[in-house]
Protein backbone atom coordinates (compact mmCIF):
# COMPACT_ATOMS: atom_id res chain seq x y z
CA UNK A 1 0.00 0.00 0.00
CA UNK A 2 1.12 3.65 -0.65
CA UNK A 3 0.26 6.28 1.68
CA UNK A 4 0.53 9.86 1.04
CA UNK A 5 -0.90 13.52 1.96
CA UNK A 6 -2.81 15.95 -0.10
CA UNK A 7 -3.05 19.35 1.08
CA UNK A 8 -5.30 22.28 -0.68
CA UNK A 9 -8.11 24.98 -0.25
CA UNK A 10 -10.90 22.02 -0.52
CA UNK A 11 -11.92 18.94 -0.63
CA UNK A 12 -12.78 18.80 -4.24
CA UNK A 13 -9.32 20.38 -4.87
CA UNK A 14 -7.32 17.55 -2.83
CA UNK A 15 -9.26 14.66 -4.21
CA UNK A 16 -8.92 15.59 -7.68
CA UNK A 17 -4.91 15.77 -6.82
CA UNK A 18 -5.43 12.11 -5.11
CA UNK A 19 -7.05 10.75 -8.12
CA UNK A 20 -4.20 12.26 -10.42
CA UNK A 21 -1.56 10.74 -8.91
CA UNK A 22 -2.58 7.78 -7.01
CA UNK A 23 -5.42 7.22 -9.35
CA UNK A 24 -9.24 6.38 -9.49
CA UNK A 25 -8.82 3.37 -6.45
CA UNK A 26 -7.33 5.71 -3.99
CA UNK A 27 -9.35 5.39 -0.77
CA UNK A 28 -9.28 8.20 1.99
CA UNK A 29 -7.67 7.17 5.34
CA UNK A 30 -8.17 10.45 6.92
CA UNK A 31 -9.04 13.87 6.69
CA UNK A 32 -8.36 17.16 8.81
CA UNK A 33 -8.57 20.77 8.53
CA UNK A 34 -5.10 23.19 8.49
CA UNK A 35 -4.86 26.27 9.93
CA UNK A 36 -2.17 28.95 11.17
CA UNK A 37 0.46 26.28 11.06
CA UNK A 38 0.24 24.37 8.40
CA UNK A 39 2.91 22.89 5.73
CA UNK A 40 4.61 26.67 5.05
CA UNK A 41 3.41 27.63 1.45
CA UNK A 42 0.03 27.19 2.89
CA UNK A 43 0.00 29.41 6.14
CA UNK A 44 -2.12 31.72 7.18
CA UNK A 45 -4.58 29.75 4.94
CA UNK A 46 -7.49 27.22 5.92
CA UNK A 47 -6.68 24.61 3.98
CA UNK A 48 -7.64 20.80 4.13
CA UNK A 49 -5.21 17.75 4.18
CA UNK A 50 -6.25 14.27 3.45
CA UNK A 51 -4.32 11.16 4.25
CA UNK A 52 -4.90 8.53 1.33
CA UNK A 53 -3.55 5.25 0.29
CA UNK A 54 -3.64 3.18 -2.74
CA UNK A 55 -3.22 -0.86 -2.91
CA UNK A 56 -0.31 -1.58 -4.74
CA UNK A 57 -0.14 -5.71 -3.98
CA UNK A 58 -0.13 -7.73 -6.98
CA UNK A 59 -3.80 -9.03 -8.19
CA UNK A 60 -2.91 -13.01 -7.14
CA UNK A 61 -2.07 -11.39 -3.38
CA UNK A 62 -4.78 -9.48 -3.45
CA UNK A 63 -7.46 -11.15 -1.08
CA UNK A 64 -4.04 -12.29 1.69
CA UNK A 65 -4.51 -9.59 4.13
CA UNK A 66 -1.30 -7.68 5.35
CA UNK A 67 -1.53 -5.55 8.52
CA UNK A 68 -0.87 -1.87 7.91
CA UNK A 69 2.52 -1.80 9.95
CA UNK A 70 4.09 -4.78 8.03
CA UNK A 71 3.44 -3.75 5.17
CA UNK A 72 6.72 -0.83 6.03
CA UNK A 73 9.07 -3.47 7.83
CA UNK A 74 11.45 -3.10 4.58
CA UNK A 75 10.70 0.42 4.25
CA UNK A 76 13.42 3.62 4.83
CA UNK A 77 12.13 6.17 7.13
CA UNK A 78 12.84 8.36 4.06
CA UNK A 79 11.24 6.37 1.67
CA UNK A 80 8.35 6.59 3.70
CA UNK A 81 8.19 10.00 4.39
CA UNK A 82 8.53 11.20 0.86
CA UNK A 83 5.65 8.58 -0.59
CA UNK A 84 3.40 9.79 2.76
CA UNK A 85 4.28 13.85 3.44
CA UNK A 86 5.10 14.95 0.01
CA UNK A 87 6.77 17.86 1.44
CA UNK A 88 10.86 17.32 1.46
CA UNK A 89 13.17 19.38 -0.57
CA UNK A 90 15.63 18.06 -2.44
CA UNK A 91 18.48 19.09 0.59
CA UNK A 92 15.86 17.72 3.21
CA UNK A 93 16.05 14.33 1.38
CA UNK A 94 19.87 14.92 0.63
CA UNK A 95 20.53 15.15 4.83
CA UNK A 96 18.10 11.70 4.95
CA UNK A 97 20.42 10.06 3.01
CA UNK A 98 23.50 11.05 4.43
CA UNK A 99 21.93 10.34 7.73
CA UNK A 100 20.72 6.60 6.44
CA UNK A 101 24.01 5.77 4.80
CA UNK A 102 25.60 6.37 8.33
CA UNK A 103 23.62 4.75 10.12
CA UNK A 104 22.37 1.56 7.67
CA UNK A 105 26.80 0.14 8.13
CA UNK A 106 27.31 0.02 11.47
CA UNK A 107 30.80 -0.51 10.32
CA UNK A 108 31.50 2.18 9.10
CA UNK A 109 33.76 4.64 11.60
CA UNK A 110 35.25 6.72 9.16
CA UNK A 111 35.51 10.41 9.70
CA UNK A 112 34.19 11.83 6.67
CA UNK A 113 31.10 9.19 7.46
CA UNK A 114 30.43 11.18 10.99
CA UNK A 115 30.87 14.41 9.29
CA UNK A 116 28.28 13.82 6.95
CA UNK A 117 26.11 12.54 9.18
CA UNK A 118 26.65 15.09 12.15
CA UNK A 119 26.53 17.89 9.69
CA UNK A 120 23.12 16.71 7.86
CA UNK A 121 21.65 16.30 11.44
CA UNK A 122 22.38 19.76 12.04
CA UNK A 123 20.49 21.24 9.32
CA UNK A 124 16.85 22.69 9.36
CA UNK A 125 15.94 19.98 7.15
CA UNK A 126 17.00 17.66 9.64
CA UNK A 127 14.21 18.36 11.78
CA UNK A 128 11.72 19.07 9.57
CA UNK A 129 12.08 15.46 7.98
CA UNK A 130 12.52 14.15 11.74
CA UNK A 131 9.29 15.47 13.09
CA UNK A 132 7.26 13.94 9.75
CA UNK A 133 8.63 10.66 10.11
CA UNK A 134 7.30 11.24 13.62
CA UNK A 135 4.14 11.77 12.46
CA UNK A 136 3.77 9.13 9.82
CA UNK A 137 4.49 6.74 12.82
CA UNK A 138 1.19 8.07 14.50
CA UNK A 139 -0.53 8.03 11.64
CA UNK A 140 0.23 4.74 10.95
CA UNK A 141 -0.36 3.54 14.17
CA UNK A 142 -3.69 5.04 14.31
CA UNK A 143 -4.39 3.33 10.82
CA UNK A 144 -3.46 -0.30 12.04
CA UNK A 145 -5.96 0.17 14.97
CA UNK A 146 -9.00 1.51 12.81
CA UNK A 147 -8.59 -0.28 9.51
CA UNK A 148 -9.16 -4.38 9.91
CA UNK A 149 -9.80 -5.84 6.52
CA UNK A 150 -7.29 -5.19 4.11
CA UNK A 151 -9.30 -2.86 1.90
CA UNK A 152 -12.04 -0.04 3.03
CA UNK A 153 -14.87 0.55 1.21
CA UNK A 154 -14.59 2.87 -2.14
CA UNK A 155 -16.96 5.83 -1.41
CA UNK A 156 -18.00 8.39 -4.62
CA UNK A 157 -17.32 11.94 -3.57
CA UNK A 158 -20.82 12.76 -2.25
CA UNK A 159 -21.09 9.19 0.07
CA UNK A 160 -17.57 11.10 1.37
CA UNK A 161 -18.51 13.73 2.00
CA UNK A 162 -21.24 12.75 4.56
CA UNK A 163 -18.76 10.03 5.93
CA UNK A 164 -16.11 12.56 6.76
CA UNK A 165 -18.50 15.20 8.02
CA UNK A 166 -19.81 11.89 10.54
CA UNK A 167 -16.32 11.21 11.47
CA UNK A 168 -15.52 15.23 11.76
CA UNK A 169 -18.62 15.04 14.29
CA UNK A 170 -17.04 12.34 16.35
CA UNK A 171 -18.85 9.17 14.99
CA UNK A 172 -17.50 5.88 15.67
CA UNK A 173 -16.28 4.80 12.23
CA UNK A 174 -18.17 1.73 12.15
CA UNK A 175 -21.34 3.71 12.67
CA UNK A 176 -20.25 6.35 10.18
CA UNK A 177 -20.16 3.06 7.62
CA UNK A 178 -23.28 1.28 8.32
CA UNK A 179 -25.03 5.00 7.71
CA UNK A 180 -23.22 5.66 4.43
CA UNK A 181 -23.85 1.70 3.55
CA UNK A 182 -27.69 1.69 4.11
CA UNK A 183 -27.65 5.26 1.80
CA UNK A 184 -26.00 2.83 -0.91
CA UNK A 185 -28.47 0.41 -0.80
CA UNK A 186 -31.09 2.87 -0.65
CA UNK A 187 -30.80 4.89 -3.98
CA UNK A 188 -28.57 4.42 -7.15
CA UNK A 189 -25.37 6.76 -8.17
CA UNK A 190 -28.28 9.94 -9.75
CA UNK A 191 -29.76 10.19 -6.50
CA UNK A 192 -26.82 10.06 -4.29
CA UNK A 193 -25.60 12.70 -6.04
CA UNK A 194 -28.81 14.72 -4.84
CA UNK A 195 -27.25 16.52 -1.75
CA UNK A 196 -30.86 17.15 0.15
CA UNK A 197 -31.96 13.82 -0.42
CA UNK A 198 -28.67 12.46 0.69
CA UNK A 199 -28.57 14.52 3.70
CA UNK A 200 -32.08 13.80 4.64
CA UNK A 201 -31.93 10.16 4.31
CA UNK A 202 -28.89 10.44 6.76
CA UNK A 203 -31.01 12.42 9.01
CA UNK A 204 -33.47 9.98 9.25
CA UNK A 205 -31.61 6.95 9.23
CA UNK A 206 -29.48 8.86 12.96
CA UNK A 207 -33.11 9.89 13.92
CA UNK A 208 -34.41 6.21 13.75
CA UNK A 209 -31.13 4.79 15.64
CA UNK A 210 -31.19 6.93 18.01
CA UNK A 211 -34.17 5.62 20.16
CA UNK A 212 -35.58 7.78 23.22
CA UNK A 213 -37.68 7.09 26.52
CA UNK A 214 -38.46 9.80 28.62
CA UNK A 215 -40.31 9.01 32.35
CA UNK A 216 -43.92 8.75 32.44
CA UNK A 217 -45.80 9.12 35.20
CA UNK A 218 -46.58 6.15 37.35
CA UNK A 219 -50.37 4.69 36.65
CA UNK A 220 -50.17 2.51 40.37
CA UNK A 221 -50.42 3.32 44.22
CA UNK A 222 -47.08 2.64 44.43
CA UNK A 223 -43.89 5.54 44.40
CA UNK A 224 -41.55 5.02 40.95
CA UNK A 225 -38.75 5.08 42.15
CA UNK A 226 -35.91 6.52 39.70
CA UNK A 227 -32.31 6.08 40.12
CA UNK A 228 -29.21 8.26 38.46
CA UNK A 229 -25.86 6.56 37.94
CA UNK A 230 -22.27 7.53 36.03
CA UNK A 231 -19.24 8.87 36.93
CA UNK A 232 -17.96 11.04 38.69
CA UNK A 233 -18.63 14.83 37.80
CA UNK A 234 -21.38 13.92 35.50
CA UNK A 235 -24.09 15.86 36.91
CA UNK A 236 -26.28 13.77 38.95
CA UNK A 237 -27.15 15.40 41.45
CA UNK A 238 -28.39 19.02 39.26
CA UNK A 239 -30.04 16.36 36.67
CA UNK A 240 -31.93 15.53 40.03
CA UNK A 241 -33.10 18.83 41.44
CA UNK A 242 -33.93 19.57 37.61
CA UNK A 243 -36.08 16.24 36.91
CA UNK A 244 -37.82 16.40 40.23
CA UNK A 245 -38.62 20.23 40.29
CA UNK A 246 -40.37 19.73 36.83
CA UNK A 247 -42.25 16.98 38.13
CA UNK A 248 -43.33 18.42 40.91
CA UNK A 249 -44.13 21.74 39.02
CA UNK A 250 -45.50 20.76 36.07
CA UNK A 251 -47.13 17.61 36.62
CA UNK A 252 -48.41 18.21 40.01
CA UNK A 253 -46.80 15.04 41.81
CA UNK A 254 -46.11 14.10 44.69
CA UNK A 255 -41.91 14.19 45.30
CA UNK A 256 -39.71 12.54 47.16
CA UNK A 257 -35.92 12.62 46.97
CA UNK A 258 -33.13 9.97 49.04
CA UNK A 259 -29.38 11.14 48.74
CA UNK A 260 -26.82 7.71 48.72
CA UNK A 261 -23.85 10.13 47.70
CA UNK A 262 -22.27 9.99 50.94
CA UNK A 263 -18.62 10.36 49.44
CA UNK A 264 -18.24 13.65 47.78
CA UNK A 265 -17.73 16.21 49.88
CA UNK A 266 -20.92 18.88 49.90
CA UNK A 267 -23.20 16.63 47.77
CA UNK A 268 -25.74 16.04 50.63
CA UNK A 269 -25.76 19.46 51.46
CA UNK A 270 -26.56 20.59 48.16
CA UNK A 271 -29.33 18.18 47.34
CA UNK A 272 -30.59 19.40 50.90
CA UNK A 273 -30.29 22.94 50.29
CA UNK A 274 -32.75 22.56 46.51
CA UNK A 275 -34.95 20.35 48.57
CA UNK A 276 -35.55 22.74 51.11
CA UNK A 277 -36.19 25.33 48.86
CA UNK A 278 -38.18 23.02 46.84
CA UNK A 279 -40.14 22.28 49.46
CA UNK A 280 -39.53 18.37 48.93
CA UNK A 281 -38.70 15.89 51.41
CA UNK A 282 -35.56 14.34 51.71
CA UNK A 283 -33.61 11.39 53.37
CA UNK A 284 -29.68 10.52 53.38
CA UNK A 285 -28.88 6.42 52.83
CA UNK A 286 -25.34 5.24 54.04
CA UNK A 287 -26.28 1.50 53.81
CA UNK A 288 -28.39 -0.98 51.77
CA UNK A 289 -30.75 -1.29 55.11
CA UNK A 290 -31.10 2.76 55.43
CA UNK A 291 -31.67 2.65 51.95
CA UNK A 292 -34.88 0.26 52.24
CA UNK A 293 -36.24 2.28 55.33
CA UNK A 294 -35.75 5.49 53.49
CA UNK A 295 -37.92 4.09 50.13
CA UNK A 296 -40.59 2.72 52.97
CA UNK A 297 -41.02 6.04 54.26
CA UNK A 298 -42.43 7.73 51.04
CA UNK A 299 -44.70 4.72 49.82
CA UNK A 300 -47.09 7.30 50.00
CA UNK A 301 -45.56 9.65 47.00
CA UNK A 302 -45.59 9.31 43.55
CA UNK A 303 -42.00 9.11 42.82
CA UNK A 304 -38.71 8.88 44.48
CA UNK A 305 -35.35 10.40 42.96
CA UNK A 306 -32.67 8.42 44.15
CA UNK A 307 -29.03 10.26 43.93
CA UNK A 308 -26.04 8.21 44.05
CA UNK A 309 -22.36 8.52 44.35
CA UNK A 310 -19.98 8.44 41.25
CA UNK A 311 -18.36 6.01 40.47
CA UNK A 312 -15.40 5.65 38.29
CA UNK A 313 -16.09 3.21 35.42
CA UNK A 314 -12.71 1.17 36.65
CA UNK A 315 -13.12 0.71 40.09
CA UNK A 316 -15.02 -2.94 39.77
CA UNK A 317 -15.62 -2.92 43.53
CA UNK A 318 -17.34 0.37 44.11
CA UNK A 319 -19.81 -0.78 41.12
CA UNK A 320 -19.99 -3.67 43.14
CA UNK A 321 -21.11 -1.79 46.30
CA UNK A 322 -23.47 0.57 44.53
CA UNK A 323 -25.14 -2.01 43.00
CA UNK A 324 -26.18 -3.30 46.27
CA UNK A 325 -27.56 0.16 47.05
CA UNK A 326 -29.87 0.06 43.73
CA UNK A 327 -30.37 -3.61 44.92
CA UNK A 328 -32.22 -2.17 48.07
CA UNK A 329 -34.15 0.95 46.19
CA UNK A 330 -35.43 -1.66 43.62
CA UNK A 331 -35.66 1.17 41.14
CA UNK A 332 -37.95 1.22 37.66
CA UNK A 333 -36.02 3.40 36.07
CA UNK A 334 -32.00 3.43 36.19
CA UNK A 335 -30.65 6.47 34.10
CA UNK A 336 -27.24 6.35 33.27
CA UNK A 337 -25.46 9.60 32.83
CA UNK A 338 -22.98 10.43 30.69
CA UNK A 339 -21.14 13.75 29.91
CA UNK A 340 -21.53 14.83 26.34
CA UNK A 341 -17.59 15.80 26.11
CA UNK A 342 -16.20 12.15 27.20
CA UNK A 343 -14.21 10.66 24.85
CA UNK A 344 -15.26 7.41 22.40
CA UNK A 345 -12.51 5.38 24.20
CA UNK A 346 -13.49 6.51 27.86
CA UNK A 347 -17.33 5.59 26.72
CA UNK A 348 -17.07 2.58 25.60
CA UNK A 349 -15.41 1.42 28.64
CA UNK A 350 -18.21 3.49 30.74
CA UNK A 351 -21.27 1.78 28.89
CA UNK A 352 -19.67 -1.85 29.26
CA UNK A 353 -18.55 -1.69 32.87
CA UNK A 354 -21.97 0.32 34.00
CA UNK A 355 -23.95 -2.25 31.98
CA UNK A 356 -23.40 -4.68 35.54
CA UNK A 357 -25.50 -2.11 36.95
CA UNK A 358 -28.11 -2.62 34.11
CA UNK A 359 -29.18 0.89 33.39
CA UNK A 360 -32.39 1.30 31.43
CA UNK A 361 -31.89 4.40 29.98
CA UNK A 362 -29.45 7.36 29.22
CA UNK A 363 -29.09 10.63 30.18
CA UNK A 364 -26.66 12.84 28.05
CA UNK A 365 -25.52 15.61 30.53
CA UNK A 366 -23.61 19.05 29.68
CA UNK A 367 -24.50 19.07 25.83
CA UNK A 368 -23.83 22.67 26.02
CA UNK A 369 -20.08 21.90 26.71
CA UNK A 370 -19.63 19.66 24.19
CA UNK A 371 -17.83 20.88 20.57
CA UNK A 372 -19.38 17.73 18.57
CA UNK A 373 -22.46 15.48 19.24
CA UNK A 374 -21.32 12.40 17.66
CA UNK A 375 -20.44 10.33 21.21
CA UNK A 376 -24.67 10.77 22.19
CA UNK A 377 -24.72 8.33 18.44
CA UNK A 378 -22.27 6.27 19.42
CA UNK A 379 -23.89 5.98 23.09
CA UNK A 380 -27.47 5.27 22.09
CA UNK A 381 -26.45 2.65 19.27
CA UNK A 382 -23.27 0.78 21.60
CA UNK A 383 -25.54 0.67 24.73
CA UNK A 384 -28.63 -0.23 23.08
CA UNK A 385 -30.50 2.28 25.10
CA UNK A 386 -33.11 4.68 24.72
CA UNK A 387 -32.02 8.38 25.37
CA UNK A 388 -34.28 9.74 28.54
CA UNK A 389 -33.15 13.51 28.54
CA UNK A 390 -30.22 15.83 27.39
CA UNK A 391 -29.02 18.46 29.87
CA UNK A 392 -28.00 21.78 28.50
CA UNK A 393 -26.85 23.74 31.50
CA UNK A 394 -26.94 24.64 34.99
CA UNK A 395 -30.16 26.43 35.81
CA UNK A 396 -32.77 24.61 37.33
CA UNK A 397 -35.60 23.17 36.53
CA UNK A 398 -34.86 25.06 32.91
CA UNK A 399 -32.15 23.49 31.48
CA UNK A 400 -32.81 20.13 30.97
CA UNK A 401 -35.02 18.77 27.95
CA UNK A 402 -36.66 15.79 26.72
CA UNK A 403 -34.82 13.66 24.48
CA UNK A 404 -35.98 13.84 20.80
CA UNK A 405 -34.40 11.88 17.96
CA UNK A 406 -34.90 14.59 15.48
CA UNK A 407 -33.27 17.04 17.57
CA UNK A 408 -30.54 14.81 18.50
CA UNK A 409 -29.85 13.89 15.02
CA UNK A 410 -29.84 17.42 13.67
CA UNK A 411 -27.18 17.95 16.72
CA UNK A 412 -25.42 15.21 15.10
CA UNK A 413 -25.09 15.42 11.71
CA UNK A 414 -25.03 19.34 11.55
CA UNK A 415 -22.81 19.68 14.80
CA UNK A 416 -25.04 22.46 16.30
CA UNK A 417 -27.10 23.15 19.15
CA UNK A 418 -28.51 26.37 19.74
CA UNK A 419 -29.26 27.19 23.54
CA UNK A 420 -32.77 29.03 24.07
Amino acid sequence: MRIKKFVGENMKQVTEQMKLELGAEAIILDTRRLSQGGPPHFKNQKMVEITAAIDEVAPDKQNSYVHPLNRYSHTTDRDLAISYAGHITDDEATAASQISAGRSEPGRNSSPARAASADAESTPGFYRLNNQVAEITEKLREIAERVNVPRMPLLSEPLQRVYLRLIEHDVDDQIALGLVQSAVLKFNDVQLKDRQTLDSFILSSIAGVMKTAAQTSTDTKQPKNVALIGPTGVGKTTTIAKLSSIRKILHNEKVALISADTYRIGAIEQLRTFAAIADIPMEVAYTPSEMKEAVARFQSYDMIFIDTVGRSQRMKADLSELKKILGAAAPEEIHLVVNAVTANRTMNEILDNFSALQPNRLIVSKVDEAATYGMMLNASVLSSLPVSYITTGQAVPDDVKEADSGLMAQMVYHGEFEHA
